[in-house]
């Protein structure tokens, strides 16, 4: 190897390697420096070179879990709409309605009305809730959610990485603009961008042959 990566202190050699930009924020750290503990230049670069061999192996290892930008938007969009098509899936076979711990139980017999109500100010509830975590970083429910998404997706990430955590944010995201979605569908309001299916489905009539 050559001498980039040798450097010369009061006699004694040390190792240096400067960590790539996209794995920065993995090893929390820019540069590598390490005491080869030798004044010998010989014995020196054979014990850089090693530690060059497993620098680059432990690079290899990160980059192979990472999730690039466009893969974490895909994830992140397709967890979006596995949430609205299971709640439109429910709602086909009855009513969607929600509730929170702070509310008192819809009676049984209440009319539509009243549900719907209730619904609309649940759902504000929970937007609120998930707006407050997200602040706070606290992703004690969202994590589990996530986790089970990513195992259906045949996917894994490692808890505790910061991959893990910006999944985390961006699922919780999407958990709150599904609330805001549902929220408006609970009074029949679907003009949004993920309702919109008709725009695709329906073709304009041909127009007729000169």
């Amino acid at each position: 190897m050559s001498d980039i990566n040798l450097l010369k202190r009061n006699s004694i050699y040390y190792f240096r390697m400067k960590i790539p930009q996209d794995i920065v924020p993995y090893i929390n750290r820019r540069e590598i420096w390490k005491s080869l503990k030798t004044v010998n230049h010989k014995n020196a670069k054979v014990i850089a070179s090693k530690l060059l061999y497993h620098t680059e192996r432990l690079f290899l290892h990160v980059r192979s879990g990472m999730y690039t930008d466009t893969q974490i938007r895909q994830l992140v969009n397709d967890y979006l709409h596995d949430v609205l098509n299971r709640c439109e899936s429910i709602r086909n076979l009855g009513m969607v309605t929600y509730e929170t711990d702070s509310q008192e139980s819809v009676a049984a017999d209440a009319d539509a009305q009243t549900i719907i109500e209730k619904s609309v100010i649940a759902a504000d509830e929970l937007i609120e809730t998930s707006k407050r975590k997200l602040m706070m970083n606290d992703f004690s429910g969202i994590s589990v959610r996530l986790d089970w998404f990513i195992k259906e997706k045949g996917l894994s990430v490692d808890k505790g990485s910061v991959e893990h955590t910006k999944l985390c944010r961006e699922i919780l995201k999407a958990e709150i603009e599904s609330l805001k979605i549902e929220k408006e569908r609970v009074v029949g309001n679907y003009d949004n961008r993920y309702d919109r299916f008709l725009d695709n489905t329906i073709t304009p009539p041909a127009q007729p042959l000169a």
